[in-house]
């Protein structure tokens, strides 16, 4: 017997179950489809989807788990090598305080966006924003820029790390 359903389960009244398909001829007879469907029906089973919206949850949580951790991962090894290549020990102290104000006044306006969202939605956001800026601030490496904009773009992305 299954316990009662948690919260996240019972979000939406509407849920479709996601291990219903439809038996009706209707002309698909693709056994790749067939033969993908008689192998994720056990697993999803296993581990306790009961429905597609929670199939959809666990999906876009766990792209969120996997893009947040390339962005630190890329953020904590390339952000301090980057750094002390184009600006070097003497701009370490700068950076670091730069970094506690970055956080400091960041603090609050995210908590103010944050307000009546999902943390799904927020988490998301939040490491789309962080990947674009290392993105965006990453180009400069890759053109022909000048020895300025590399070092402002190393700033930015030792920061936007943290």
């Amino acid at each position: 017997p299954r316990e009662a359903p948690s919260e996240i389960t019972k979000w939406r009244p509407e849920q479709q179950p996601i291990l219903e398909r439809d038996d009706s001829d209707d002309g698909n007879d693709d056994p790749a489809a067939s033969s993908c469907w008689d192998f994720c029906e056990p697993m999803l089973e296993r581990i306790g989807i009961e429905s597609a919206d929670e199939a959809w949850i666990v999906f876009w949580l766990a792209l969120q788990a996997h893009m947040a951790n390339a962005v630190f991962a890329m953020g904590r090894n390339i952000g301090p090598v980057l750094f002390m290549h184009e600006v070097g020990r003497e701009g370490l102290t700068y950076a670091m305080f730069g970094s506690g104000i970055l956080v400091i006044v960041t603090g609050p306006v995210y908590g103010f966006l944050a307000k009546g969202r999902s943390t799904a939605a927020m988490n998301c956001a939040l490491v789309l924003f962080t990947a674009a800026v290392i993105s965006v601030c990453g180009a400069p490496f890759f053109m022909h820029a000048t020895p300025l904009f590399r070092q402002l773009a190393a700033y930015a992305i030792f920061m936007a790390e943290d």
